[in-house]
């Protein structure tokens, strides 16, 4: 939510920034104005998708968890979940991707360490009562 507000903030001093002049310095401004718009819209867009991502993977490591204490023989949870991790691109995990060349096995391991650093807010948030 504090992204949104963020992205929402910095739209509207951009807007109110833009001056006011000529015709040629009206149609940057329109120009610029329409640009922070798209930006803002790509960025409040990309926020929630990699929320429901994020939170979808954290509810699958739930559910593996629970079969982990369960000791179910199955764990198919388990297996969605490992599934998702390598399906999910690093992009849709973090704003921006990687430009350093990890192996296949360590971009893994670090996709999962990003979900399980999410799950672990999310128990701390659920503990305290605010998480949703």
């Amino acid at each position: 939510m504090r992204i949104v507000r963020f992205i929402g903030l910095a739209v509207i001093l951009c807007l109110g920034l833009a001056g006011q002049g000529g015709a040629q310095k009206r149609n940057s401004a329109e120009k610029q104005r329409d640009d922070i718009r798209k930006y803002g819209a790509m960025l409040m867009a990309w926020s929630g998708t990699q929320r429901a991502i994020v939170r979808d993977l954290v509810e699958t490591w739930e559910k593996c968890e629970d079969e982990i204490n369960r000791d179910d023989k199955g764990m198919f949870q388990c297996e969605v979940y490992q599934e998702k991790v390598r399906q999910t691109p690093i992009e849709n995990l973090v704003r921006v991707g990687l430009e350093i060349k990890l192996p296949k096995e360590d971009m893994e391991q670090l996709k999962r360490d990003i979900v399980a650093a999410a799950a672990d807010a999310y128990a701390h948030g659920k503990e305290k009562g605010v998480a949703k």
